[in-house]
């Protein structure tokens, strides 16, 4: 009878170890994310999604151990050995049980988080590829009408107005350029630079 008391106290300290550091897990994987919130808040493109990848393992590793621990908690708990039984025993089982689910909880949040930062990553990029098309219509919007005006008058045929005017090709040039810094004008006020 003198083993049982002794193997139930090594039972208790190893769990009551293992809820410490899932505790201190717990603990770094928030500080890591806050720490990865702030970086996306100052610099979205300082973070890369293999970060978020890790991130998001890590959390979903530490849910997975709480979960294991609160179960096998829970099982000590409702279990019918007379050792188990005893009022400051069984105290101690659901103080350990209470202190799980608490983590349980933490990490839950925590995912919460993560799949946050995620969207906002993700919100981010599609900023930046909605900037980057947005230059790119602008100055497809510009050439368009210069590529235009440059292969009318390119064309080998007679007749093109102008040819016969010494100052024909100046007044194109002048015309296109006049056209380039209209677009750019119009799009300015518009608000396509912004």
């Amino acid at each position: 009878m003198g083993q049982g008391p002794e193997r139930l106290q090594i039972v208790y300290l190893i769990l009551d170890h293992l809820t410490d550091l899932s505790v201190q897990a717990e603990t770094e994987v928030r500080d890591q994310i806050l720490r990865m919130a702030k970086i996306l808040n100052e610099d979205p493109g300082a973070i890369h999604a293999g970060d978020l990848t890790k991130l998001r393992w890590q959390v979903d590793k530490l849910v997975s151990l709480i979960e294991n621990q609160l179960y096998c908690i829970a099982g000590l708990n409702a279990s019918d050995n007379e050792a188990l039984q005893e009022p400051h025993r069984k105290a101690y089982i659901q103080d350990l049980a209470s202190e799980v689910e608490i983590a349980q909880r933490g990490i839950y949040r925590l995912e919460a988080r993560v799949n946050d930062l995620h969207a906002y990553y993700q919100m981010a990029g599609s900023d930046r590829v909605e900037k980057r098309l947005r230059i790119l219509t602008i100055v497809s919007a510009i050439t368009l009408p210069l590529g235009l005006i440059a292969g009318l008058l390119g064309m080998n045929v007679g007749g093109l107005p102008g040819s016969k005017f010494p100052y024909g090709f100046v007044i194109v040039i002048i015309l296109m350029v006049a056209i380039a810094v209209v677009e750019l004008w119009y799009f300015k006020r518009k608000g396509w630079f912004d």
